[in-house]
């Protein structure tokens, strides 16, 4: 087994959460459990393979726990998987724009509008770090 040091100083107090769906289509939406208090670093999207006739939007909020009203995530609510840049592999993601700070078993809901028609599964994730 060979091991190879990042290419980058990685904190050791990050945990990144992920969400599989079987695609991009309008409608695929679901959750990314919290897993400690952790401020959240990145959400994103990983497309398995292209996104077919047209664009897909994601957008992220967060349910806090115990509550029953998703707040929008500040740069997040709007990210653009374009159809005519997209193939496998292909990642879109994006920084909160202010400091969210999360309690254990939150929620990062993950919503997919747009007219995208087909295209392979699709990952979405959230990275924590431990606050």
């Amino acid at each position: 087994e060979t091991h190879m040091a990042y290419p980058y100083n990685r904190p050791l107090n990050e945990v990144t959460g992920t969400l599989t769906a079987p695609t991009v289509v309008s409608g695929q939406n679901g959750a990314i459990r919290v897993p400690f208090r952790s401020k959240l670093m990145e959400v994103g999207t990983i497309l398995g393979s292209a996104a077919a006739t047209a664009d897909a939007t994601v957008g992220f909020t967060y349910l806090a726990a115990g509550s029953t009203t998703a707040t929008s995530i500040a740069g997040t609510s709007a990210m653009t998987v374009a159809s005519t840049l997209s193939q496998a592999g292909k990642v879109t993601s994006a920084e909160p724009t202010e400091t969210v700070i999360l309690e254990k078993d939150s929620a990062i809901i993950v919503a997919v509008t747009g007219s995208s028609t087909s295209g392979g599964n699709v990952t979405h994730y959230a990275t924590f770090r431990e606050a």
